[in-house]
């Protein structure tokens, strides 16, 4: 990739709009629980166990050259926590010792800071051979959302899938894997993300974020070489109740994912305008409306959630 290209990133992308949009995800002020945040870059070395909810904080562990973690050199991707969680411990930065004491934490006692679980699925393809049966699933998944009237995200990751978060009272780690296996039964789900959707410390993409990942000019993921091929850039982008429609006919027209390619200037101005609110399928519903309608649901699958 060339510098041009991240420092536009750096400097013209992550201003003041989209820190407020991370801020938004990683804090519930009234709730007052937290999401993890972590960066991962790829080489696979994360920087996890971040909690904050100011922009100080997030742009001293993003922008700061004397962080450890070199964020734009290793072309990092920004992740939350399924979990919501209680603040985390302030972790000492230098990396030897932060990853000696989480590893630890994560063991022994991340489990006694989360709060619960909002339901989360994901949905991905390994080639693009399987892009059109993708998009049948996704818009089985979100035909599923308006018939229930479920308040709902669904994200595209920023690489070659989709994330589907359902609000709702805080789920238990349990419940949520129950109800993974019936939706994939229910509305036949071939592409869930089996590598990662039951586990406890569950990290997705966060939202509007810039997402790294190389590729070949046909699309199809590479191997970790920057030398010898491109990288794609991509917007981690929730989808709306107006445009769902649109991006699902673009994606299978060009048989790719390139809608999402950064720089778009014409969508970044469009989505850095947008409300919290506008996030979410089903946007005008209550919270309380939509976690009454996620009730009713599980009673049709007779689901009881005293008994899981």
């Amino acid at each position: 990739m060339k510098d041009e290209t991240i420092n536009k990133i750096k400097t013209s992308y992550y201003d003041k709009k989209i820190l407020d949009k991370i801020i938004l995800q990683t804090y519930n002020k009234e709730t007052e629980d937290y999401r993890e945040f972590a960066i991962l870059d790829n080489n696979k070395v994360a920087f996890r166990n971040l909690t904050f909810k100011n922009k100080k904080y997030l742009i001293k562990t993003i922008f700061n050259k004397n962080f450890p973690f070199t964020f734009f050199n290793n072309l990092s991707n920004c992740y939350l926590s399924v979990a919501r969680i209680n603040k985390l411990p302030n972790f000492p930065f230098k990396r030897v010792e932060r990853k000696k004491e989480t590893a630890k934490f994560h063991i022994h006692k991340y489990i006694e800071n989360v709060r619960g679980y909002d339901f989360y699925i994901d949905i991905d393809i390994d080639n693009l051979e399987d892009i059109k049966y993708l998009i049948d699933e996704l818009n089985r998944i979100k035909e599923f959302i308006v018939l229930y009237q479920l308040k709902a995200q669904i994200v595209f990751s920023g690489s070659r899938g989709f994330k589907i978060l359902i609000k709702n009272d805080l789920m238990k780690y349990e419940y949520i894997i129950k109800l993974i296996h019936i939706l994939k039964e229910k509305l036949n789900l071939n592409y869930v993300d089996n590598r990662g959707s039951f586990i406890i410390n569950k990290l997705m993409k966060c939202n509007f974020t810039i997402a790294f990942k190389p590729y070949n000019k046909f699309g199809y993921k590479l191997p970790y070489d920057y030398s010898k091929y491109d990288t794609s850039v991509r917007y981690v982008l929730p989808l709306k109740e107006y445009n769902i429609d649109f991006f699902m006919r673009r994606i299978l027209k060009d048989n790719c994912f390139k809608i999402f390619d950064y720089p778009n200037i014409k969508l970044e101005q469009e989505f850095k305008q947008e409300k919290y609110t506008d996030w979410f399928l089903n946007k005008n519903l209550s919270d309380e409306e939509g976690k009454e309608n996620l009730n009713n649901m599980l009673k049709d699958f007779d689901i009881n959630l005293k008994e899981v």
